[in-house]
C-alpha cells in the first residue's frame, strides 16, 4: 500500500522558489512547482533574481509543471484556442528561461475546473491538480487530483497532522499545495517554521517524499 506525499507549490513566488525550496533540500526532498510565467514580470521587473531561483530549482532535481501563462480564469474562457495559447506562451517562456524538460503536469488556476479546459488538460498533461481536498486513493480522477492547503492561517498543524495520519493508516496519495513561505505570508502562504513543521512530520512517519510525476509512476490508476 503507497504511502506518498507530494509538496507543490502555485505560481511562482519568490519565497517558495528560495524559502520552500531550501527546507525540502535540506530533508532531501524534491517538490512540484506549477508556474505562471506572467509572475516573473509581476514579482521582478528585471526577472534576475526569479530567474536564478528558478534555476536553482531545475539544478536541483525539483520538478517544474504548467499553471497557464498569464493565470487563466478558466470560467471566463470558452474558446479551445485561447487556452491552448495560453499553454504555449507558457511553454515557450520557460524554455526561454532554461527549462530543457517537458512540462508533464498542470495545476488549475484558481481551482477552476471546467469541461473544456479539463478536456484540453486532459490530451497535454499526465495529471492536473485541483484545490479539492482530500487523499487521492481508490478510483482517483488524475484530471482533478485532490489537495490539502498549507494556508497557515486556515489549516491548523494539528488538521495537518490528522491529515498524515489518515495517510499512515489508510494509504495513498496526499499532494500538499501552498504559495508563498515566508515571515509575514499572504492567506494563500505560511511561515517557513509552518512549512518546515509538515515538511518533518512527513518525514518522521517515513512516508514517500515524491514530485508529482514521480508519484504517477508509483501508482497504476
Amino acid at each position: 500500500m503507497h504511502k506518498i506525499v507530494s509538496f507543490t507549490f502555485d505560481d511562482v513566488d519568490t519565497s517558495g522558489l528560495t524559502n520552500g525550496r531550501m527546507i525540502l533540500d535540506n530533508f532531501g526532498f524534491k517538490g512540484t512547482f506549477y508556474i505562471s510565467s506572467v509572475f516573473f514580470k509581476e514579482v521582478d521587473k528585471d526577472g534576475i533574481f526569479n530567474q536564478i531561483e528558478f534555476q536553482n530549482c531545475i539544478d536541483q532535481g525539483h520538478e517544474i509543471g504548467c499553471h497557464t501563462f498569464s493565470h487563466l480564469h478558466f470560467h471566463d474562457i470558452y474558446k479551445k484556442y485561447l487556452i491552448e495559447k495560453d499553454l504555449e506562451r507558457n511553454n515557450r517562456e520557460l524554455k526561454s528561461k532554461g527549462l530543457g524538460k517537458p512540462l508533464n503536469n498542470f495545476s488549475y488556476p484558481f481551482g477552476e475546473q471546467t469541461v473544456l479546459a479539463k478536456k484540453i488538460i486532459s490530451k497535454k498533461f499526465r495529471s492536473g491538480r485541483g484545490t479539492f481536498p482530500g487523499i487521492n486513493r481508490n478510483k482517483v480522477d488524475l484530471y482533478s487530483l485532490k489537495a490539502i492547503k498549507l494556508y497557515e492561517s486556515i489549516n491548523s498543524l494539528q488538521m495537518i497532522k490528522a491529515s498524515l495520519y489518515d495517510l499512515k493508516k489508510n494509504g495513498g496519495w496526499l499532494i500538499f499545495y501552498t504559495h508563498d513561505v515566508q515571515v509575514n505570508p499572504s492567506k494563500y502562504g505560511c511561515t517557513p517554521e509552518y512549512f518546515s513543521s509538515v515538511v518533518e512530520m512527513a518525514n518522521e512517519k517515513a512516508f514517500e517524499v515524491l514530485t508529482v510525476d514521480e508519484s504517477l509512476n508509483r501508482f497504476s490508476f
